[in-house]
């Protein structure tokens, strides 16, 4: 929903700051069992990643003027990177990097997957900034705040007037703790997490733990899983949405969650209802999990681009 439309008035869609990496992802797709000392033929891609990229190239695609702030290293696929994202039409505004972020995400039969990542962290350098662009609406990487200096960016972060949505990234038990607090300290509008993140919400006695966290924080908590979206506000109030039905194999989930993320937080800036944002991403995420790449185009988005106009 790229603009809305009053009359003869037409107001440019709200403008978004992205928080998060931009990397190269290389996907593996073995054709035989590897095991150690073996060299299989494999169908072998290499394209642009990163949950911050992943989000910001799909709200682009939305028509959503985006600005993505991340970490880029001085080498080729820090320069593959930047041309991949700013060609979607998103500004891409690099922070200095000793080597630009990759993964390698190896797909099992069934489109089941395992990712073996190296990036670099940055919360540090974002919390240093002498300011945040201007934007309508923040979105933070989780991955940020699993970072050992990241406790800057929550306070730089806490204090911005702006509506702030955290979403969530491959937590385990031991980063549990750490990262659901940082989230309530930001104080965000909204958290998005899967149901793995959601079952390592903190305990709050007898209430159940998504429910109490949203009422601490005063944030609405999104809840994605295999069997449909559910969400709760912070006074209580929840809506669930059901999976999509299927309209082909699954093909690659990489980026599927990014995907949800991001067309729910376009619909929600678009002032459309939560239920209907909860709709959309569902259709979205299910939607990407059936092309190939994080960043696979889809039906749903436009095949052109416009913004970014008004971020120069």
């Amino acid at each position: 929903m790229p603009h809305a439309v009053d009359g003869d008035a037409v107001t440019p869609a709200p403008s978004v700051l992205v928080i998060g990496d931009a990397l190269v992802d290389i996907t593996v797709a073995p054709i035989a069992e590897i095991r150690p000392g073996s060299d299989v033929p494999a169908a072998i891609a290499a394209g642009p990643g990163g949950q911050g990229a992943n989000i910001a190239v799909r709200l682009a695609r939305r028509g959503n003027p985006v600005r993505l702030l991340c970490a880029i290293g001085a080498d080729p696929p820090g320069e593959l990177v930047a041309a991949w994202v700013g060609a979607e039409g998103v500004m891409v505004q690099p922070l200095p990097a000793v080597a630009t972020g990759m993964v390698v995400v190896h797909l099992f039969p069934g489109a089941d997957r395992a990712m073996a990542s190296q990036r670099e962290p940055f919360a540090r350098a974002v919390a240093a900034m002498h300011a945040l662009p201007p934007a309508d609406a923040i979105v933070v990487s989780g991955y940020l705040l699993l970072e050992a200096e990241a406790g800057a960016l929550v306070e730089r972060l806490a204090a911005a007037e702006t509506d702030l949505t955290v979403v969530g990234c491959a937590l385990h038990a031991a980063t549990a703790v750490t990262w659901w607090e940082r989230v309530r300290r930001l104080r965000p509008s909204v958290v998005i997490v899967n149901a793995d993140e959601a079952r390592l919400a903190p305990p709050a006695g007898d209430a159940e733990p998504i429910a109490a966290f949203a009422q601490a924080s005063g944030a609405t908590v999104v809840v994605t899983d295999a069997n449909g979206v559910t969400a709760v506000t912070a006074d209580g109030r929840s809506s669930a949405v059901p999976v999509p039905a299927a309209t082909g194999p699954v093909v690659d989930a990489t980026g599927a969650g990014d995907a949800f993320a991001a067309a729910f937080i376009a619909q929600r800036c678009a002032g459309a209802s939560l239920p209907a944002a909860l709709e959309a991403g569902a259709r979205s995420g299910a939607a990407v999990a059936r092309v190939a790449g994080a960043q696979g185009r889809v039906a749903l988005e436009r095949a052109g681009h416009d913004a970014g106009a008004t971020l120069r």
